[in-house]
């Protein structure tokens, strides 16, 4: 009688898409393989390479690596889908062909994961390097769970590279929202941030390479585009949110509307800021068509104003809820006169 063969399972699956990335891949395999942490398998994902991408990945001769294969290039987030489906790792770090992991890297996030079971997503803070690997700069996201989630209603900060994320989390959402050819990771986490916490880990445990084919420097007026969408759906699903609530009877009509009007108050103090004001620049015009190109503060305060109105009339009594919830719909969607 033979004994059975149980196949282990990794804690962690180690997820790389790879499209024509000769220039960097083996650096970026090797940081991996070096990882103190050793229980993961490296799942690389050659996405239809005509460079030598797939025979450097086969040249390594580790068994924690699983080379799969597209037919053809399908992009990114179709690739990183596909992986997702594959994983066996209860945790999925996240790693790009062109960048580099710290030796305790996955040690440390795991360590976090295990010891915060409401975190779905641990990021470690990143220093920039160029082409040649020196070091121009940080890349930090030194906030608490509470702060980010706020920040990332406004702009992503979240080096895709450095996370880990719970894979039942990435699952259960569904993955990588495959209409999004770019900023797909932006509108995951604003996803996972609807239910779930996302912590940063202070330590530089990751090499984020800024280089003249890197997709922040080929594709920036796509990126943000596709952010701005990514933006939105969000701010949709938490309108939704609220009036679902309110239809409920779980919250006061005049508690959603002090709840959309903080939030306005957010996106003006963002806008005014200088991390914002390129972007407040830019969306002017989206924000308030019926106005034309003017100043977006005077906007923002007439709509502020709109909202206090109804505050004070529900609480008056001229208002009904159905009434209030639907002069609160047109407000904030920017359909209703703020005069």
């Amino acid at each position: 009688m033979h004994d059975s063969v149980v196949e282990t399972v990794p804690l962690v699956t180690v997820l790389m898409p790879v499209h024509n990335g000769e220039r960097f891949l083996a650096e970026a395999i090797e940081s991996i393989l070096s990882q103190t942490f050793q229980d993961f398998e490296f799942l690389i994902l050659n996405d239809g390479s005509t460079d030598s991408s797939r025979s450097i990945v086969a040249g390594f001769n580790d068994a924690r690596i699983r080379l799969l294969d597209n037919d053809h290039n399908v992009g990114v987030t179709r690739t990183l889908n596909r992986g997702i489906r594959e994983a066996r790792g209860h945790y999925l770090a996240r790693m790009d062909a062109d960048d580099l992991s710290m030796p305790g890297r996955l040690d440390a996030q795991v360590a976090h994961l295990e010891s915060h079971p409401d975190c779905a997503v641990v990021v470690t803070f990143a220093r920039v390097i160029d082409a040649d690997s020196r070091p121009i700069g940080n890349a930090r996201v030194d906030l608490s769970a509470g702060e980010l989630e706020r920040e990332l209603q406004f702009h992503n900060r979240i080096i895709h590279g450095a996370v880990m994320m719970r894979t039942d989390v990435v699952r259960g959402l569904g993955g990588y929202d495959e209409t999004m050819a770019r900023a797909q990771d932006y509108d995951l986490w604003l996803r996972i941030s609807d239910e779930h916490a996302i912590h940063t880990l202070p330590e530089f445990l990751y090499r984020w390479r800024d280089h003249d084919r890197s997709i922040s420097s080929v594709h920036t007026e796509e990126q943000d585009r596709f952010a701005a969408q990514a933006r939105d759906a969000a701010r949709r699903r938490r309108i939704d949110h609220v009036l679902t609530r309110v239809n409920h009877g779980e919250l006061p009509v005049t508690e959603a509307i002090r709840i959309v009007s903080r939030r306005m108050r957010d996106e003006d103090e963002f806008r005014a800021s200088r991390d914002g004001r390129r972007d407040w620049i830019r969306r002017l015009t989206e924000l308030v068509p019926a106005l034309g190109f003017v100043r977006y503060e005077i906007a923002e305060r007439k709509r502020l104003r709109a909202l206090r109105s109804i505050v004070r009339s529900c609480a008056a009594g001229a208002h009904d809820a159905s009434e209030a919830r639907n002069r609160l719909a047109e407000i904030v969607s920017g359909r209703a006169s703020s005069d």
